[in-house]
């Protein structure tokens, strides 16, 4: 189960907030990244695991997480229920605003990939901010948004005073976003074809590599081998399937692109922690 409790997503508007909950542990979202977007993770109850340039942080109730421009990240719940939200700055949007001088000093780097904040723990001062922005969009008043914005200024500030900086120069950049391209690209790849199966030697040559530098990159990047993923993602396929009415186990593995049920239901226990069919009889509701 997956609630958006909070939504404020406009197009136009440079800040979206999401506020979910997940009933039981399991995935909260497969491994990706943003081109544009600043994103802070708010967790209000429960236990969760993000990775997020490959490292690993287990976040409880009340702690905060960066997740920079362009950094891979996903994450996974580890209690029977999990309350966060999810606040996105769109850096490029913002920057169209042309606010001068501020916006070369400070969101033009940022833009341009150039600026990354540390994920040192984040102070009273940030949630306090992500706090204020969030009631804004629960109360809806008029001018609300002049509000959110002033809210998103002052995490700025707030972020380039306490958090620290990390600088980089256009060459680094340009082989980190040759490197997010190649995995986007596999991403891509795989979900397109988890059902009629997927070959490591093909992802290798989309993502224009060997394969023993895909997996290395891999790996690296999202803490999982590429098999490793592939199985995850199918079983996520899997899982979802069966929380409907109606779908069997045979049905479901032979859906996701499992030949041999048997085998099925050994990897499906494996990320599930409970057979299909425990899943079914038990456990349904709980998936998102």
């Amino acid at each position: 189960m997956d609630g958006e409790l909070v939504t404020l997503s406009d197009m136009s508007f440079p800040v979206s907030v999401l506020e979910h909950v997940k009933i039981g542990g399991g995935p909260l979202f497969e491994p990706h990244f943003h081109d544009h977007h600043l994103q802070f993770f708010r967790f209000l109850s429960g236990r969760a695991r993000i990775f997020c340039d490959q490292r690993e942080y287990e976040m409880e109730s009340s702690e905060v997480l960066i997740v920079n421009r362009g950094e891979l990240h996903y994450g996974e719940g580890l209690s029977d229920e999990l309350r966060y939200f999810v606040f996105r700055i769109d850096i490029d949007l913002l920057s169209s605003y042309g606010i001068f001088p501020c916006g070369e000093r400070y969101l033009s780097p940022l833009r341009n990939g150039l600026v990354t904040f540390r994920r040192r723990p984040v102070g009273d001062g940030i949630r306090r901010l992500l706090d204020s922005v969030v009631e804004r969009c629960r109360r809806c008043d008029e001018g609300y948004e002049l509000g959110v914005l002033g809210g998103v200024f002052g995490l700025l500030e707030e972020l380039f005073r306490s958090c620290g900086v990390m600088s980089l120069v256009s060459s680094d950049v340009e082989i980190l976003m040759r490197k997010r391209q190649a995995l986007s690209a596999v991403f891509e790849y795989v979900e397109k074809n988890y059902r009629e199966g997927v070959s490591l030697p093909e992802a290798a040559d989309i993502a224009h590599m060997s394969v023993g530098h895909l997996c290395r990159l891999f790996r690296r990047s999202t803490g999982r081998t590429f098999v490793d993923y592939v199985n995850r993602m199918r079983v996520e396929k899997a899982a979802a399937l069966l929380s409907l009415e109606g779908c069997n186990v045979t049905e479901a593995a032979m859906s996701v692109g499992f030949d041999d049920v048997g085998y099925f239901s050994r990897v499906f226990k494996k990320y599930m922690t409970r057979s299909p069919r425990q899943f079914i009889g038990d456990d349904r509701r709980y998936f998102l």
